[in-house]
């Protein structure tokens, strides 16, 4: 099973793609996640991602492309993606790879929420200097370090806009290229384990198809 997780900042995309991973026996890969792991090959390929990451340059679609194909080739039971594909090109790439490797068609879930909770939300957030740990719901301090918490640059209202409107011009048309028939919406704006509920509700009557998936991977 390939499961294709979209949404915004803030939307819990992180903490579902962890407990689907956990639910399903089958890893969760940011496309952040694939890239630092491919840039640390002791390969020409990896030594030259590697220059071009900390030289500030992005992924490019080539990249991020090759580097999935070859995730997906040595996926044994199935894999849960996080920001890929990001580009209307990498969902055509993607479907490609598939046809190619005999895969089952992805199942894309978007976590829906509206701006302004997600700015209220990542704006309310602080970070442990410690352990780094993310907090919200207005906690000061961590009790494990105990230290007092901070707010991260990038969880200022500005920034958090300015991240949300990068996202839904970035993914917008990928959102519409799976459509309402490849594609299932769900509302973020509830407690995270009720979210979790209507992900394993969606998904169940597609694990019929796959047999039992749920094995360490």
């Amino acid at each position: 099973m390939i499961v294709l997780l979209f949404g915004p900042p803030g939307s819990g995309k992180g903490t579902q793609g962890r407990l689907l991973s956990k639910w399903l026996g089958i890893p969760c890969l940011s496309t952040g996640d694939l890239l630092r792991a491919a840039a640390e090959e002791p390969t020409p390929g990896g030594r030259a991602l590697k220059s071009h990451l900390a030289a500030g340059g992005y992924a490019t679609d080539v990249m991020a492309n090759a580097i999935v194909r070859k995730r997906l080739a040595q996926a044994r039971h199935g894999l849960i993606l996080d920001g890929y594909p990001r580009t209307l090109a990498q969902a055509e790439y993607l479907d490609d790879v598939v046809a190619t490797l005999e895969l089952a068609e992805p199942v894309a879930l978007h976590l829906r929420a509206e701006s302004e909770v997600l700015v209220d939300r990542l704006a309310g957030r602080r970070q442990c200097p410690a352990c780094l740990r993310i907090f919200s719901n207005g906690a000061h301090e961590c009790k494990d370090c105990d230290v007092s918490l901070v707010r991260r640059d990038d969880d200022s209202q500005e920034t958090v806009r300015e991240r949300l409107e990068i996202y839904a011009r970035v993914t917008a048309p990928v959102l519409e290229y799976y459509g309402p028939a490849r594609r299932i919406d769900f509302d973020a704006h509830r407690a995270e384990l009720e979210v979790f509920s209507s992900l394993q509700a969606a998904l169940e009557p597609v694990l019929g198809s796959y047999g039992t998936l749920r094995k360490r991977y």
